[in-house]
């Protein structure tokens, strides 16, 4: 595969190495900045590893991950140390979190649109709408994978222990924000909380992977003079059998809390983090219904986002439109139906 540009190998080798320490730096930024800058930073810690990629061709990008994943367990080694992850896993960790996806994203952004114009187009949708439904329904699935890794890779009594300073500040400063959360979490919050973060961690990811996915092909786009492949919310799309795997963990987890099924509490935990994924990645499946039905009403989405603010139960209502969608292709009248 060539890379985007000419390039000379020295170049991309300079480059490569560039990256790597960027992205390293990025990732293990909330051991040495303080906790603004450091959720800033490391929001982006994948950029680096997209651009090169995207750039100079998806080895390299796949080298500077391998190079970043070594700088940072160099960096774990020298006192640089996460406060929730052992210092063991924090190399493991970027390597899954960034290095894998961004190495897999690069490569589908050159194959796909390649491959389609050499041949007829899945369900005669132009090559964006196919390369967007397979990256973004691929990495909803590798964020359920991510789920898992992170289950073993966190030090759960430390994120514990953290979540149980951080509420102590809460009901100091606010009790009653406090007590509704012990309504609706039980009286041990921080335990349940802790329990839930690999999930939350990894729909995290999955947002901020995806943000990380459109600055990098903007990026891209503008110094190759290129159309990117296009990278929009309305073209959002999640396969069919995602919904069968919600609805199974659905029932297999109703069937623990009736007693019908005994289940290990670890196991429990574990399950419930996959379907917080699977939903959340629903949730934008819905949300890209609306974004494609509204894109010759663009004043709509800004009010379609604001409402959240007034009717929290409305995450519910997208989410299952989002379950909808791949069952009764609500968007299949409204896709454009020429070749890319």
């Amino acid at each position: 595969m060539t890379p985007a540009l000419p390039f000379r190998h020295s170049g991309a080798m300079v480059a490569m190495g560039v990256c790597a320490v960027l992205s390293a730096l990025f990732f293990v930024s909330p051991s040495f900045l303080p906790a603004l800058p450091a959720v800033a930073f490391s929001f982006f810690d994948a950029l680096p590893l997209l651009v090169c990629g995207l750039v100079y061709g998806w080895v390299y990008g796949l080298g500077a991950g391998l190079l970043g994943a070594l700088g940072v367990a160099l960096a774990q080694s020298g006192g640089l140390a996460l406060p929730d992850v052992p210092t063991a896993h924090g190399s493991v960790l970027f390597f899954v979190e960034n290095t894998v996806p961004a190495a897999f994203f690069v490569h589908l952004a050159y194959t796909i649109p390649q491959y389609l114009r050499g041949g007829a187009s899945p369900l005669n949708l132009p090559a964006p709408v196919v390369m967007q439904g397979a990256v973004t329904g691929s990495l909803t699935l590798y964020a359920m994978v991510l789920a898992v890794v992170m289950t073993s890779l966190l030090d759960a009594q430390a994120v514990q222990a953290i979540l149980e300073e951080t509420l102590k500040s809460v009901g100091d400063a606010d009790p009653k924000t406090l007590k509704v959360l012990q309504q609706a979490w039980g009286p041990d919050v921080a335990a349940q909380l802790a329990a839930a973060v690999p999930g939350l961690s990894a729909l995290g990811w999955l947002v901020g992977f995806c943000i990380n996915a459109v600055v990098a092909v903007r990026f891209w786009s503008k110094i190759t003079r290129t159309s990117p492949p296009l990278m929009k919310m309305g073209w959002f799309r999640l396969p069919r059998w995602l919904v069968g795997v919600v609805f199974g963990l659905g029932l297999v987890l109703m069937l623990h809390t009736r007693d019908v099924v005994a289940l290990p509490q670890d196991v429990f935990s574990l399950l419930n983090n996959i379907l917080l994924v699977a939903l959340g990645g629903f949730f934008f499946n819905g949300a890209g219904v609306f974004h494609r039905m509204a894109e010759k009403r663009r004043f709509l989405i800004p009010l379609f986002y604001a409402a959240f603010l007034f009717i929290p139960l409305l995450i519910y209502v997208v989410a299952m439109v989002g379950l909808m969608d791949p069952i009764v292709s609500m968007r299949r009248d409204v896709y454009p139906t020429e070749k890319g």
